[in-house]
């Protein structure tokens, strides 16, 4: 039997063919010091996770200024101070007299024992860590653009204001204290018989004080988050990638994964995903949570053009899509990134004319997601072109019918339909030429 040349459904495929333009750690650290600070966070002291920020940190540091927390925090033991209010005043003229000479708006931890220099965030801390060693009750508030502390959260609400040497503390008067609770009745956040069983200084406390309420290690971590805004700042998003994923460590939230969003969206609008570093930044964007799935195809599709089309990289691409099966923990996010690199690789092949090759990732892309129009289109093309090379017979019609069978949307697809009514066509003529004509018929 005469073999089927491809010409006729080459020009007829031409339409359906469309074009597409184990867990590595990825932070970078100044030293051991920082690198086993953050990697034991949940083991260790809080005092070395607000030195870790600082590139020149390390254990001699650390023990001087646990020795002179210890050596303030026995002065004031010694002085044996009675009153709420009285203590927390006299700890915080003291802690500015001896300490904190310098505000700047960027500051690290540890520039508060080199020269004094101290921001809203490195102050608080300092004052959480000397009320901690004298058993001071406390919250740390969180705001938009600034921390303080509350001492006696759940009696006196003593509100220190570390930044505010002159009248950096204060707390509400009783009058005051009467109209936040009037206002929280009004607005039927609380009730009247909570403000009696509880007491009006409770019920202001928890609503005005317990909101963003953060710890000790996260206030390490905003630190971290000072650090990130500064390399924003400086455009330099690699730094603020590392920066902002310690600061999650220490402080996962909204906030800062939304950040973390904004900052590998940066890095990957502008790869051409050459090395696997690139492709780690695409495994960090699909762990967040609200990771746009738009921004996912367009980094695979950038992948394919600039390392398959392009470099014909097909080695790195295999690397690549390997390491995001293993790491990417969410199933439909996984499922989505090799949906769209089968198709790329399909695509690579088909320029080729391997033919097989395309059939091949274009049906692994088909099993992901049946709706895909680009992964039909290359399993249409593809077996077309396998088929239209192989002896006319009815075992070739009979593997026609199979394949509709097995992909339902070649029932529809015009381009197999054609091919399916040419061979049919031609058997049928065959036959009759040859005097079988109930196979003819057929």
């Amino acid at each position: 039997m005469r073999q089927l040349t491809i010409q006729l459904f080459l020009f007829l495929s031409a339409g359906f063919i469309f074009g597409q333009g184990k867990k590595t750690d990825l932070i970078k650290y100044s030293g051991d010091f920082e690198r086993n600070a953050l990697q034991n966070a949940t083991n260790i002291h809080s005092l070395e996770l607000l030195l870790a920020v600082s590139p020149d940190a390390n254990n001699k540091q650390l023990t001087e200024i646990k020795s002179n927390i210890n050596e303030f925090v026995q002065e004031i033991k010694a002085k044996n101070i009675i009153g709420d209010k009285k203590l927390i005043k006299f700890i915080h003229e003291k802690t500015h007299k001896e300490f904190l000479k310098t505000y700047k708006e960027i500051s690290q931890f540890n520039r508060i024992f080199q020269d004094g220099q101290y921001n809203c965030v490195s102050s608080t801390a300092l004052f959480a860590l000397i009320f901690d060693e004298l058993s001071i009750p406390y919250i740390i508030k969180e705001l938009p653009t600034h921390v303080y502390l509350v001492a006696f959260p759940l009696t006196s609400g003593i509100v220190v204001e570390s930044t505010a040497p002159k009248n950096g503390y204060y707390m509400a008067s009783n009058f005051q204290i009467q109209k936040g609770a009037d206002y929280l009745l009004n607005k039927e956040l609380t009730t009247v018989q909570e403000i009696e069983s509880k007491g009006a200084q409770l019920v202001y406390n928890n609503y005005f004080y317990n909101n963003n309420t953060v710890n000790l290690k996260q206030t390490a971590g905003l630190q971290y988050y000072n650090e990130t805004l500064v390399c924003l700042r400086n455009e330099d998003n690699v730094a603020a990638f590392h920066a902002i994923c310690k600061a999650t460590t220490l402080y996962p939230s909204k906030q800062l994964e939304f950040l973390k969003q904004y900052i590998l969206d940066n890095l990957l609008s502008v790869s051409n995903f050459e090395s696997i570093t690139d492709i780690h930044y695409l495994k960090e964007y699909t762990s967040l949570n609200e990771a746009d799935m738009d921004n996912i195809e367009i980094s695979c599709d950038r992948l394919i053009e600039k390392q398959l089309l392009l470099k014909s990289r097909k080695e790195f691409i295999d690397s690549s899509l390997s390491y995001l099966i293993n790491n990417v923990e969410d199933s439909i996010k996984r499922n989505f990134i090799c949906e769209n690199i089968f198709v790329g690789i399909a695509q690579y092949y088909s320029k080729s004319s391997a033919d097989g090759k395309t059939l091949e990732y274009a049906q692994k892309a088909y099993k992901l997601n049946p709706g895909n129009v680009y992964a039909k289109s290359y399993i249409s093309y593809s077996i077309v072109k396998l088929y239209s090379r192989k002896n006319l017979s009815e075992n070739l019609f009979n593997k026609l019918n199979e394949l509709e069978k097995e992909l339902p949307f070649l029932n529809t697809d015009n381009n197999f339909l054609m091919f399916k009514f040419y061979v049919n066509a031609t058997l049928s003529s065959d036959f009759f030429n040859e005097e079988e004509q109930e196979k003819g018929e057929k």
